[in-house]
């Protein structure tokens, strides 16, 4: 098999990133929720732990965190987990 004559697209014209990720503004604390304050709601929790919309939105979901979103709601159904 050859390549010749064959190019790769940059990345950024597949896959478009989100705007903080652009400006630069990237917090990496935004993959890390503190799960108390989101229990609590606390103000200062930032709202894509706060509302499912918005975190499913920002989320892509895999194979296994859908797995795992099964496991976990099955749990709180009164089954018992894996």
């Amino acid at each position: 098999m050859t390549t010749a004559g064959y190019q790769l697209s940059p990345w950024t014209t597949i896959a478009a990133p989100h705007d903080d990720v652009r400006s630069g503004a990237l917090d990496m604390g935004t993959y890390a929720a503190n799960l108390a304050r989101v229990y609590r709601r606390a103000p200062q929790e930032r709202e894509v732990y706060l509302r499912a919309d918005r975190f499913f939105a920002a989320t892509y979901l895999t194979d296994g965190l859908a797995r795992l979103l099964v496991d976990v709601f099955w749990v709180l159904a009164g089954n018992p987990g894996d």
